[in-house]
């Protein structure tokens, strides 16, 4: 035969029950939250880590153990890796040279030009005018 149960047995069931239920929706939002800010976050690090030159795989392990707030925070201190400098120094070097040998070959074609309306003028020799062409085409 069944045991009756009493009514107080019957209320820390239901509220055991409640609690348990409401523990676990705790449990839901907080997997929610940290999808929603810990993901995002992780993946600014990454970013930011690729962005200024380090190794980004190495930066979002470290944001795993600790808060990627934090790994933001470093990285924005450290600023660009010095690879990264010397490869953004370079880049400018090969550009500033590319215009001023641009501008040497511009003005190399213009001082030939002047040498041979010089000549075709008679103001000078055609001995003067190899001379300086041959100077001219050789610095």
């Amino acid at each position: 035969m069944a045991r009756p149960v009493k009514p107080s047995e019957q209320g820390k069931k239901l509220r055991s029950a409640r609690i348990r239920a409401v523990n676990m929706d705790e449990v839901s939002w907080i997997i929610i939250a940290i999808i929603l800010v810990y993901i995002p976050l992780m993946w600014g690090v990454h970013s930011l880590a690729e962005r200024y030159g380090y190794y980004a795989n190495r930066w979002v392990y470290l944001s795993l153990f600790v808060s990627p707030i934090i790994c933001l925070i470093i990285l924005l201190c450290l600023g660009e890796a010095e690879e990264k400098k010397l490869e953004n120094q370079k880049n400018q070097q090969k550009s500033l040279g590319n215009v001023s040998s641009a501008k040497k070959n511009i003005s190399i074609a213009e001082e030939l030009e002047k040498l041979t309306k010089l000549k075709n003028d008679k103001s000078i020799s055609e001995e003067e005018f190899r001379m300086l062409k041959n100077k001219l085409i050789n610095s």
